[in-house]
C-alpha cells in the first residue's frame, strides 16, 4: 500500500469525525433555541397581565380574558392565561387541570399542551401552586397544533381545585380555551 493512500484515508476519518462534531453541537444549539423560544412564548405580554388584575380585582376568582386563539398548525403557540385570586381566608394549594375535549370531530390531545410546572395526571394536565390569602396569581397555558392534523377547533376545558383541608373542591367557573388552528 501507497503512503499517499494511507494519508488520504486518514484525512478522510479526521474530516468526517470533525463533521460529525460539528453536526451533534449544531444539533444541541438548535434544540436549545427551539426549547428557549417556546419558554418564551408562554410569557404574557403586559396587556394581557393588566386585564387579568383588573378581573380579578373586579371579584372574579378565576379569569381567563382571552379563551380564542388563532394558531397556524405547526408553527405558532396559543398562549391562555388563567388568573386564579385566593378568598378563602387561608393560604391555599390550586390546582388547575386542563383536559382535551373532542367537540364537533375536532379531538384536541392533551401532548399539544404545556404548563410551567406542570405534570400528565390520568387524562389531564395539571399544575399546583400555592396562594397566599387574598392573593393572585396566573396560570399559563401554551398550546401547539401539530401540522399533520386537519384544520379545525380545539377545545381544551380548565378547571381549578382548591385543597382546603385536603379535600380538592372545584374553585370557580371552569373555563373552555379554544384553539383555531388553520
Amino acid at each position: 500500500m501507497k503512503k499517499g493512500a494511507v494519508s488520504l484515508s486518514v484525512n478522510f476519518l479526521v474530516i468526517i469525525i470533525v463533521s460529525m462534531a460539528v453536526l451533534s453541537m449544531g444539533i444541541y444549539l438548535t434544540r436549545q433555541m427551539v426549547a428557549k423560544g417556546y419558554e418564551m412564548q408562554l410569557d404574557l405580554d403586559e396587556q394581557t397581565e393588566r386585564q387579568i388584575w383588573a378581573l380579578l380585582d373586579d371579584g372574579g376568582i378565576v379569569v381567563s380574558p382571552v379563551n380564542v386563539k388563532e394558531v397556524t398548525r405547526g408553527k405558532t403557540f396559543a398562549v391562555f392565561p388563567v388568573g386564579v385570586r385566593n378568598i378563602l381566608g387561608v393560604e391555599t394549594a390550586f390546582t388547575m387541570q386542563i383536559s382535551a375535549a373532542n367537540v364537533g370531530g375536532c379531538a384536541s390531545q392533551l401532548g399539544w399542551v404545556a404548563v410551567r410546572e406542570g405534570i400528565i395526571s390520568g387524562s389531564a394536565m395539571e399544575s399546583t401552586r400555592n396562594i397566599d390569602n387574598q392573593a393572585e396569581d396566573i396560570f399559563v397555558v401554551g398550546v401547539k397544533v401539530p401540522s399533520n392534523v386537519p384544520p379545525c377547533t380545539y377545545v381544551f376545558d380548565t378547571v381549578v381545585f382548591s385543597s382546603v383541608g385536603g379535600t380538592p373542591t372545584s374553585y370557580g367557573t371552569p373555563q373552555k380555551l379554544y384553539v383555531k388552528a388553520r
